[in-house]
């Protein structure tokens, strides 16, 4: 679980982007979204978690919900802040419960992670530059370990964020080099403590929605112990009349097959087709990695 929150907080600061309030094609402010439930049936979250011991009905006092199995909710402010999601496993056992509390500026300034299972809480505060930057991600809380993540910036003359350098108690943990490569294409470069290279890309379409990614990174195993990884994903969306995403699919990426046109045999004759081979284009079929799908309720 640590991995995965370290991931997720990786994951906010290089691909969220921040957005005005939404409209919809006649101009008007879509409407503000209250709950979502998503059910992420196929994804690695679910696989690593949902797999493990179901909670003892004799120190578990949460009620069953077959309806939320394999959900997670998330509750949002006026501001759209998420202000709480809670996480159900397979038999539909709330067995997290995250809040998160902002300051004036909607930065998020604390998160209480609640352990249902175990009844255990855990307290993580953030700290903020002025320009918006996170600076420090803090684990404050007795329940938790206390690590405290420092980050340092740098930018290019656009602006551009362009490097990032973690520390994890005082200790570098790893630098992040990124690349604008367009205004819908970047790269991140990142190395480890132990100088492993890890690439990231990450496409984007005119709605500033991820929709290509690959990755090489190395992950790790057992204590010590790690192993080179490589994927290549295309990322699929379906809306509703709001233009918020409905359900998301993951799905390994296989190349188009590339055709070229050869000179015409005839004057009049259309030009013949030449394929070109391509790897994995003709007999590959995309494998599913993971499919969100959610139920939005507005306000």
């Amino acid at each position: 679980m640590k991995r995965t929150r370290l991931l997720f907080l990786l994951n906010l600061l290089f691909l969220c982007t921040h957005c005005n309030a939404q409209k919809n094609k006649a101009g008007e402010e879509r409407p503000k979204i209250h709950i979502i439930v998503t059910n992420d049936y196929m994804s690695e979250r679910n696989l690593s978690f949902m797999g493990g011991p179901t909670p003892s009905r004799l120190t578990y006092k949460q009620p069953l919900i077959d309806s939320l199995a394999n959900c997670f909710v998330e509750v949002f402010d006026n501001n759209e802040n998420v202000i709480e999601k809670k996480y159900y496993n397979k038999i539909g056992a709330l067995y997290q419960t995250v809040k998160n509390f902002y300051d004036d500026r909607n930065r998020l300034e604390k998160t209480i992670e609640i352990d249902e299972f175990k009844n255990d809480t855990c307290l993580i505060s953030y700290r903020y530059n002025d320009s918006l930057n996170l600076i420090t991600h803090k684990q404050i809380s007795s329940s938790c370990k206390k690590d405290i993540l420092d980050f340092d910036y740098k930018y290019d003359e656009k602006g551009n964020k362009t490097e990032i350098l973690i520390n994890k108690n005082d200790t570098l943990y790893r630098k992040e080099y990124i690349q604008h490569i367009s205004e819908k294409e970047r790269q991140i470069k990142s190395y480890d403590r132990a100088s492993r290279l890890s690439t990231f890309v990450y496409k984007y379409n005119d709605k500033d929605l991820l929709v290509y990614e690959k990755r090489k990174e190395w992950d790790y195993v057992t204590r010590g112990e790690y192993f080179e990884t490589q994927q290549e994903n295309e990322i699929l969306y379906k809306y509703d009349q709001n233009g918020n995403w409905i359900e998301r699919t993951t799905q390994t990426f296989c190349l188009p097959v590339k055709r070229k046109s050869t000179k015409k045999a005839e004057k009049n004759a259309p030009p013949k087709i030449k394929e070109i081979d391509v790897y994995n284009a003709k007999d590959c079929q995309p494998e599913i990695k993971e499919k969100l799908i959610r139920k939005i309720y507005y306000k």
